[in-house]
């Protein structure tokens, strides 16, 4: 069995190894990637979703990546070596689906964007490569139906968007009805979670009517990327109209949805993912010779040897904790020790960080997760703004840590609660950037 399978298992080794050591070495810490771990630890820390903290997807990726931590601790380390095999599995099913095309699209696996980096937007995209495999060959309606429902518990708008087209598409009632059955399933088991833990009401608020907040307070501005996009949606509607009974571009241009609301570079970067795949799976033949793949490797080793060498001054590993194994410069570094000792010199206060790394430094300090340790615009439901007012006035005897650069180059921070800090409250110190803020009685 293992000779018939050796070549597979050397390359799924390979690739776990490039994936791990890009994503904790090469690839440096970023604020989707900690929110992403964030979610994941506080469900192994029994924390409710929705009721005990904010979060504005649908749970499965982060319930699935918690798993993990019951049998090998909740570190970041254990984080990416779910995430790397995850996408070795992910490689493999790509490499069922582009057959003869399939060693083309390896030098492309982190162009635009890193495809094994932990999220669920890049998570979103497997399962669209599982979608379009088990269409194409003619798999079981039931599991694909379940495979939606999946999309859907991953995030709720890019799934009723799918949902779509694989109805539509499907004009034999029997298939139709086997593939509700599947989605079912998924779903009915999520209702219920929501309803036994007390959240349902909270889900709603943040998931549905809490996403028009989202959508005002997080637009995109016009860039080449609009253009980009239109062109993309111009393609993939050519595409339908010369082959309408492929099912694959209407998934395409459906998941393009994820753009919505927030439009901005990674978003782009993840529906272009879609379009490349939609692309590579209309050429008809092998576009690559095994020598021009060779040269491709050898270029992209280079590339990242390169961005490694320019990144400055690192340390690794490092003594932050549940991070020990993360890519984190020296600066950066410096700054989270500064950070921590003034958090355990006053171990007896309340702290509110005003900032996007408030999930950062409670993890790295033990602290709970308070529910508006995610300040971004939306995050509290139908008018957060003003939910996140009255918390904020209610911490009389709290620390503020406040980033008061994030009023104009974070977009998506909400900036009615930091304004009234700034306004209302007493700068008692400052470490570097964060200055410290205590509300006036």
């Amino acid at each position: 069995m293992i000779k018939k399978y050796y070549k597979k298992i050397i390359l799924g080794i390979f690739l776990f190894n490039v994936f791990l050591v890009w994503n904790l070495i090469l690839y440096p810490v970023n604020l989707d990637e900690v929110w992403n771990y964030g979610f994941s630890h506080n469900i192994y820390s029994l924390l409710i979703p929705y009721k005990d903290f904010n979060m504005v997807i649908t749970p499965f990726y982060p319930f699935l990546m918690s798993l993990g931590f019951h049998l090998f601790g909740s570190s970041m380390l254990v984080f990416h070596i779910e995430q790397a095999l995850i996408s070795v599995v992910f490689c493999f099913i790509l490499f069922a689906l582009l057959k003869e095309k399939a060693w083309f699209i390896i030098p492309l696996l982190f162009v635009p964007i890193n495809v094994s980096f932990p999220s669920y937007n890049i998570f979103l995209f497997y399962l669209l490569v599982l979608l379009v495999y088990l269409e194409k060959n003619e798999r079981s309606d039931y599991i694909i139906g379940f495979i939606l429902g999946l999309v859907v518990l991953t995030k709720q708008s890019v799934g009723v968007c799918l949902l779509l087209p694989s109805l539509y598409y499907i004009k034999n009632f029997d298939k139709i009805k086997k593939r509700i059955i599947g989605f079912i399933i998924p779903i009915s088991i999520f209702v219920l979670y929501l309803v036994f833990t007390g959240s349902l009401y909270s889900f709603l608020d943040l998931c549905l009517f809490g996403l028009f907040d989202f959508a005002s307070g997080n637009g995109g501005k016009f860039s080449i990327y609009l253009i980009l996009f239109i062109l993309m949606i111009g393609i993939t509607i050519y595409f339908i109209y010369n082959d309408k009974k492929n099912i694959v571009n209407y998934y395409v241009l459906f998941f393009y949805s994820i753009m919505i609301p927030l439009f901005d570079t990674y978003h782009f970067a993840v529906a272009f993912l879609a379009f490349l795949l939609m692309i590579l799976l209309k050429i008809r033949k092998n576009i690559m010779k095994p020598e021009l793949f060779g040269i491709s490797i050898i270029i992209f080793a280079v590339i990242l040897t390169c961005s490694f060498r320019l990144r400055g001054r690192i340390v690794y590993p490092n003594n932050i904790r549940h991070f020990e194994y993360r890519f984190i410069d020296y600066e950066s570094l410096v700054f989270t020790n500064k950070v921590n000792e003034f958090i355990n010199k006053n171990k007896d206060r309340e702290f509110v960080f005003l900032n996007s790394n408030g999930y950062y430094f409670r993890i790295i300090n033990d602290m709970k997760i308070s529910y508006i340790d995610l300040i971004n615009t939306g995050n509290f439901g139908y008018d957060g703004s003003n939910k996140l007012l009255r918390e904020i006035k209610k911490k009389k005897n709290a620390i503020f840590l406040v980033d008061r650069s994030e009023l104009s180059l974070v977009k998506q921070t909400d900036k009615q609660g930091l304004n009234y800090v700034l306004d209302n409250g007493k700068r008692i110190g400052k470490i570097d950037f964060y200055e410290i803020y205590v509300l006036n009685s």
